[in-house]
């Protein structure tokens, strides 16, 4: 699926139709380069599972990973880029309620090879100031 959005706004609503899509147990990987919209799409997962508070959804950058819960399902965030090797990604834990929600892994590139078949990969490339180009491909 393919998709150009004008506006974050425009991004968390796409993302927002894909979450109420997902099933527990899925892992989306998202691409992009810094300011491409990863975070951004992230909000929109959270307000397309319900998550009560969207306040609260930010890049995990420096925590490694969040975790969102009082939707529809739970959501963990994480954030593979400060990772030196990929398989310190399972030493956070999220893979043992993986399959009770969803997962969404910010720079997933780093860790494709790592978490399985169930994968959905978010490819986000900056057009314009506020426009972005979001492809999905895999496992929907």
């Amino acid at each position: 699926m393919r998709k150009r959005t004008r506006s974050p706004e425009e991004t968390r609503a796409f993302a927002a139709m894909v979450a109420r899509r997902l099933e527990p147990g899925a892992v989306l990987l998202l691409v992009g380069d810094y300011g491409s919209g990863k975070t951004t799409f992230v909000q929109g997962l959270a307000e397309g599972l319900g998550v009560p508070d969207l306040r609260q959804v930010c890049s995990p950058t420096f925590v490694l990973m969040n975790v969102y819960r009082g939707g529809r399902l739970p959501l963990f965030h994480l954030d593979a880029t400060r990772f030196e090797d990929p398989r310190e990604v399972f030493e956070l834990g999220w893979e043992k309620e993986a399959e009770k929600g969803v997962t969404a892994i910010e720079w997933g590139e780093k860790v494709a090879e790592l978490v399985g078949k169930r994968v959905m990969k978010v490819i986000l490339g900056v057009v314009g100031v506020s426009e972005r180009r979001i492809e999905t491909v895999g496992a929907h």
